[in-house]
């Protein structure tokens, strides 16, 4: 996992993690891994009201590679995580429960799980960003 650099007196946070399939010893390749679109619980600090479709999460899917042993097929980098260009005080959140897929060629995808992302303002300076049980906390410098 690395982190994302957020600018100096904003708030936010995030992280890049890397996205593997196993079991480590079976090759992936040929499939396509991905998440669906996903709208947002959301409200407080984060909640825009000008603008009813932010926070949508948007699809993407990825190959995954042919295998390693050690960690299994690798498939992408996967960001998670914002930056304020406004700072409104207080508490606020955004949460997803954003279905995962897998396509082998041009067959019908499947849903395998759903994994939730969670960001969150608390009080006026502290962030974070939660996804797949992976937690980034952040407090404006």
């Amino acid at each position: 996992m690395r982190y994302i650099p957020i600018h100096d007196g904003v708030r936010g946070a995030a992280l890049v993690a890397e996205v593997y399939v196993n079991p480590t010893d079976v090759s992936f390749k040929g499939v396509s891994i991905g998440e669906r679109t996903a709208d947002p619980e959301w409200s407080g600090s984060l909640k825009d009201p000008l603008d009813p479709d932010q926070g949508r999460h948007t699809a993407w899917s990825a190959p995954a590679g042919s295998g390693n042993l050690s960690t299994g097929c690798y498939v992408t980098d996967d960001n998670a995580g914002f930056e304020m260009n406004y700072n409104r005080p207080g508490d606020g959140i955004w949460i997803w429960d954003i279905p995962w897929f897998y396509q082998v060629g041009t067959y019908e995808s499947k849903v395998f799980t759903t994994i939730r992302q969670d960001m969150r303002n608390i009080g006026d300076k502290k962030s974070t960003v939660s996804k797949n049980g992976i937690t980034v906390e952040r407090t404006i410098p």
